[in-house]
């Protein structure tokens, strides 16, 4: 008998089950995408000293350049936000939130791109403070950074 080259509809493979009788497809199995396999990457990234650098005329995606932001802006905020964490968590005196069974936490959010306050028990959020009165006095100190990371929030 002459051997049979069987060639499956696109985006399906034969299943290793099938027999001699019986030939079965099954959709292909596509792995995870990869970092190592978006390709060109171009964009900002911060410098050890916080100055966002441009990473121009792309470069082929490899672990060295995971930190490129699309944008200059984006790149802006991610900085700020780094800040913002920092302070968090000086004004909150150690206090770090648990969304499971609390009560409704005082947090920061963009709403219709401007800063605004919320309480939940339920959704996370970074800017997230153990007191309104804590969350207000952060607002008051910090409006411009929360400004420049409103990209991220």
């Amino acid at each position: 008998m002459e051997a049979v080259t069987i060639h499956p509809p696109e985006g399906f493979e034969v299943c290793p089950t099938s027999t001699q009788t019986e030939i079965r497809f099954r959709p292909t199995v596509k792995s995870k995408p990869k970092w190592e396999d978006f390709g060109m990457v171009s964009g900002f990234f911060i410098r050890n000293m916080g100055e966002i650098v441009e990473y121009t005329g792309g470069h082929k995606s490899d672990p060295i350049n995971r930190n490129t932001w699309p944008t200059k802006e984006e790149a802006e905020a991610c900085l700020a936000l780094s800040q913002l964490c920092q302070w968090r968590d000086k004004y909150n005196e150690g206090w770090k939130p648990d969304y499971v069974g609390t009560s409704r936490l005082p947090q920061i959010y963009i709403q219709d791109n401007q800063i605004a306050k919320y309480e939940s028990a339920t959704i996370s959020n970074p800017l997230t403070f153990k007191t309104r009165e804590t969350r207000d006095k952060f607002i008051e100190d910090f409006r411009e950074l929360i400004e420049t990371a409103k990209p991220l929030l």
